[in-house]
């Protein structure tokens, strides 16, 4: 079993939390350089940044258990 499937697993799950429970903090290190008049998040962008993180922290549960459950 190759161990890289579950270290990118971790790396995503943190990452992908991260999206879900900060998305400020993800605006901020993103996208705030690109806006000078507003220095907060849309709700839309929170919404979609929160939407991105549990499909990333989906895809590093996958990466995680996968190799376990199938035996790659």
């Amino acid at each position: 079993m190759s161990t890289i499937f579950p270290v990118f697993g971790v790396f995503f799950i943190i990452f992908g939390l991260a999206y879900i429970i900060r998305p400020d903090w993800v605006y901020q290190k993103t996208q705030a350089w690109k806006n000078e008049s507003s220095s907060e998040p849309s709700e839309a962008f929170i919404l979609s940044t929160r939407v991105t993180g549990v499909i990333i922290t989906a895809s590093g549960l996958a990466l995680l258990i996968g190799p376990f459950v199938f035996g790659a």
